[in-house]
């Protein structure tokens, strides 16, 4: 039995061309929104990595084109392994198919490809006893998993046995940035872009990048319509709207996770449902249990799953302790969708929308609602920029927001520079600049319009095009993040 799906999972093993017609690589050649994500992943290296993201954000078209790659740039066919982990009953059968195709089958240095490993209890042993004797030795390995801490609490399991790194292996594939979408979609522009954009300065960058505000407002009107799932913009982009069943298959896919997790299906639907009523707004774990049949408890559990899963990110208040700034767990926080596709489809499935549009049309059109979306995507991007593609289960502790008698601001960001960024989409309290934060560094005072540049005192007024793209270029966050 080991050997027959071994070969079924690994078709190029007869013939590498076989992996052309893969149905992932063959979607992607054919998709209008041919994403590669900017990954440091090193296939060369001798290192067990880890990728993490949201179910349907395209791990498995990821491994499918890196390992088409290898066998394109000449690598025995049978040195590659794939395995998608939910075949196997237990830890046992993994180590048993990884034993045989190490023993049996591999000529050389190997290539193992192991897809929702999470869906395997105790994988870890696996991995951890092939290492012990040798056999995983001079390997790459990248493991897979949609759920953060399945592979959280595995990855713990692996001390000294990840190979020799740097700086951590583990990465995560969130949907695309606004940058990666356009690098995808219209490269021409990034292009152009690149040359002509000066990065000397955060205001001259701006400036130079401004040049380019009518291509990019309507690039980013479909970056917000279609998130950054690449399925979706495809569909976006071939038939003007993104199909329902992509969002029922979503909510499907986190609906069977939760189940793992022993999340009630009914709590999570009455979670996301006030999630969605006081997004971008300050609640505490009681006040968000309001309106529901759970305590507050159990909503903080369900709302902590699904972070986990990469559907929301939390936000806090900052504290200063010993002159660390830390995030103030105790007062109101802020709970945001990573990603507007995950926002629509959670909208549907929260109100039993039938026809998408009804949705999007109301998140992008009513003043209100876009500038609680545009928030949440200013944040996406803000984590873009202090974490990179780097996986960390730590709530947020370089981005903020903060408020006090009445005033607030929506983001503090905490690089080499300062970023206090307020987005100025929807009606706010005065604005608020906290001292204390910026120690030392530079603080840059921006203000997020839909299509104004111009400086006023000290806040630079930007247009979210822009913001959104600059904090999710590479040279920009490596020079200032």
């Amino acid at each position: 039995m080991v050997i027959s799906h071994l070969r079924l999972q690994n078709p190029w093993w007869s013939d590498s061309s076989l992996i052309e017609s893969d149905d992932h690589v063959r979607v992607f050649e054919s998709s209008k929104c041919k994403w590669v994500p900017l990954l440091d992943i090193d296939t060369g290296r001798n290192i067990i990595y880890s990728l993490r993201g949201p179910r349907q954000i395209g791990k498995t078209t990821y491994i499918k084109v890196l390992i088409r790659d290898l066998l394109r740039g000449g690598v025995d066919s049978r040195d590659i392994l794939y395995l998608h982990s939910e075949i196997f009953a237990n830890w046992k059968e993994l180590l048993e198919s990884l034993s045989y195709y190490l023993k049996n089958i591999r000529q050389g240095r190997a290539y193992i490809f192991i897809d929702e490993i999470s869906a395997v209890e105790g994988w870890p042993r696996a991995l951890k006893y092939l290492h012990d004797i040798g056999f995983l030795k001079n390997n790459f390995v990248l493991v897979c998993g949609s759920h953060a801490m399945d592979i959280v609490r595995g990855i713990e399991l692996l001390p000294g046995r990840r190979g020799r790194y740097e700086k951590t292996p583990d990465y995560v594939l969130m949907p695309m940035s606004f940058y990666e979408y356009v690098k995808t979609v219209e490269p021409k522009i990034i292009s152009e872009v690149e040359i002509e954009t000066d990065f000397s300065s955060v205001e001259v960058a701006f400036e130079t990048l401004y040049a380019f505000h009518t291509e990019l407002r309507g690039l980013l009107e479909k970056y917000l319509l279609g998130g950054g799932f690449p399925h979706a913009q495809n569909c976006l982009l071939s038939y003007g709207l993104v199909k329902k069943r992509f969002y029922d298959d979503f909510i499907a896919y986190v609906k069977g996770d939760a189940h793992k997790e022993k999340i009630s299906v009914t709590a999570m639907i009455q979670t996301a449902r006030r999630i969605i009523e006081v997004l971008s707004s300050s609640v505490s774990w009681r006040s968000l249990s309001h309106g529901t049949d759970y305590n507050y408890e159990t909503i903080q559990k369900v709302t902590e799953f699904l972070r986990a899963a990469f559907t929301v990110e939390i936000l806090y208040q900052p504290k200063i302790l010993r002159g660390a700034i830390l995030p103030d767990f105790k007062k109101d926080k802020k709970i945001y969708f990573t990603d507007t596709f995950i926002l629509y489809a959670f909208d549907m499935w929260t109100t039993g929308a039938q026809f998408p549009p009804n949705i999007t049309n109301r998140w992008l059109g009513e003043r209100e609602l876009r500038g609680k979306l545009v928030e949440g995507a200013i944040l996406r991007h803000l984590i873009e920029f202090i974490r990179g593609k780097k996986f960390s289960e730590e709530p947020l502790t370089r981005i903020f927001y903060a408020k006090k008698n009445g005033r607030e601001i929506d983001f503090i960001a905490i690089g080499r520079e300062t970023f206090l960024i307020e987005s100025k989409l929807k009606r706010k309290s005065e604005l608020y600049i906290p001292s204390g934060l910026s120690s030392n560094r530079k603080t840059h005072i921006l203000m997020s319009t839909e299509d104004e540049l111009e400086k006023r005192e000290n806040i630079l007024v930007v247009p979210l095009p822009e913001l959104l793209l600059l904090l999710s270029h590479p040279q920009f966050i490596n020079k200032y993040s």
